[in-house]
């Protein structure tokens, strides 16, 4: 059996699961019994028994792919009734289709409708397709709007608004929006590390005994860590460094070494290693870090020793805390 003859067998068996219309019993008229015959002809080791196949066709016989097929037998023509088939099943199939996306946007089903566009984008019709298109379009603007309030509000982030981004990109076939989905997922990921440290560094600058928070460091890691980096990143990261370790930071060491200390500070320590970890220039913490090595000389000493063994991190999530150990619980 020919490859275009097993395609035309598949599309007949259509006919067990669908309805046809009433027809006559006349030879020439088109029917179940002519249908068969036709079949019989024209495909090579049809198979399937007269007596069976027109006792189920004429069963179902409501179903508008069937109705088209059996129309199909008033061409005596195998290349004629074989082109029938083929465009019948085409168009029954695209009408199917368009019922469907519609049934779904009426009911609110923006999910199920473009799955359907996705899915069966072989057979649709030019409409279709632009109905697709626009409803892309449109998810893509909502999905696009989502993202930016979650990753701005710094909620966390949000996995399926991340693969709806990517998915209704991809059908798009849009590659600049393909590359915004995944800077978009990648600023959500972030966006909430950064709230925490932004937040918790304003919590400890009102505290008698205030500490550079752990979600700082936490923060800069999960910005560091992405594959994608970009302009809002670069930012958030300004912000990162500005509030915990320029304002907050600073205000620690300048009082810490206004007291007259005796001893290294943790928090002085945790400022220096923070400023050669990332590259964070600033005059006057340089000074007060001068200033603090009077006292923390080991402690210096042995932080950049550390960083110097510690490989550096691969794109990727940022470092995980220890087990059962939130992130903002570590200090």
């Amino acid at each position: 059996m020919t490859s275009r003859n097993k395609i035309l067998t598949a599309a007949i068996f259509l006919l067990f699961g669908a309805s046809l219309l009433s027809l006559s019993g006349c030879k020439k008229t088109p029917s179940c019994e002519l249908l068969y015959k036709r079949l019989d002809k024209c495909i090579d080791d049809f198979g399937l028994k007269k007596d069976k196949f027109v006792k189920r066709c004429n069963k179902k016989k409501d179903k508008a792919i069937v109705k088209a097929q059996i129309a199909c037998s008033k061409f005596a023509s195998c290349d004629k009734f074989k082109k029938c088939i083929e465009d019948s099943g085409k168009k029954v199939r695209a009408q199917r289709l368009k019922d469907e996306i519609e049934k779904n946007l009426k009911e609110g089903k923006i999910k199920e409708a473009l799955l359907t566009c996705k899915y069966s984008k072989k057979s649709l019709t030019d409409d279709l397709k632009k109905k697709c298109a626009d409803l892309q379009a449109k998810q893509w603007a909502t999905l696009k709007a989502k993202a930016v309030k979650v990753r701005d509000s710094g909620g966390k982030d949000d996995w399926t608004t991340c693969n709806g981004l990517k998915s209704v990109s991809e059908a798009l076939g849009d590659e600049a929006k393909q590359k915004e989905a995944q800077a978009l997922c990648a600023e959500m990921a972030v966006g909430k590390n950064v709230a925490k440290a932004l937040a918790n560094a304003k919590v400890q600058a009102t505290k008698p005994k205030p500490s550079i928070p752990f979600e700082c460091s936490w923060a800069l890691n999960s910005i560091k860590s992405q594959k994608v980096q970009t302009p809002w990143m670069k930012k958030q990261r300004t912000a990162v460094v500005e509030n915990c370790y320029k304002k907050l930071g600073k205000s620690i060491l300048e009082k810490w070494l206004a007291a007259k200390p005796r001893w290294c500070s943790f928090n002085a320590t945790k400022l220096y290693r923070s400023v050669k970890k990332y590259g964070i220039s600033d005059p006057a913490i340089k000074g007060l870090l001068e200033k603090a090595a009077k006292f923390c000389k080991k402690e210096f000493e042995k932080a950049d020793a550390d960083l110097a063994k510690a490989p550096s991190r691969k794109s990727g999530a940022a470092r995980k805390p220890a087990a059962g150990m939130k992130p903002d619980a570590r200090k």
